[in-house]
């Protein structure tokens, strides 16, 4: 019984991965990049928890109260002292009443106070503290 032989001609038995290779790091560095934007832009807030949730839209001025005692009117930090001009210049920009207080659990009552005084006198009418779902 003879044994059958495959033919001899040079074909190429590999696969190249060089493409997929390529497309792989692509990806690497597109991840990469967007992370380090949202890390960036992001705050530590730790909200405390509702029941009732309602969602906000982009006319809104808020102001975020961080667990280590930074205080941001619209993504630019401010002092307690600068507060009340934020405000105003928040205020007279979007031209809202609506001021939305994202403030960390730890935060002291006596803050979440100040910000909300500073924010009437600002001519703020309606304002809100934001929670996350339970």
């Amino acid at each position: 019984m003879a044994l059958a032989q495959l033919p001899n001609d040079d074909t190429m038995a590999d696969i190249n991965i060089t493409p997929f290779t390529d497309v792989l790091l692509v990806l690497l560095i597109i991840f990469m990049l967007s992370a380090t934007a949202v890390v960036q832009n992001s705050f530590q807030v730790n909200l405390p928890k509702a029941t009732t949730v309602e969602k906000s839209d982009k006319k809104i001025v808020s102001v975020t109260l961080t667990g280590d005692g930074k205080l941001y009117v619209d993504r630019q930090q401010t002092t307690t002292d600068g507060l009340a001009t934020a405000l105003q210049q928040a205020h007279n920009e979007k031209k809202t009443g609506r001021l939305l207080l994202l403030a960390d659990k730890t935060v002291p009552y006596g803050q979440i106070a100040t910000v909300m005084d500073a924010g009437k006198q600002a001519g703020f009418s309606k304002i809100g503290l934001a929670t996350r779902p339970k």
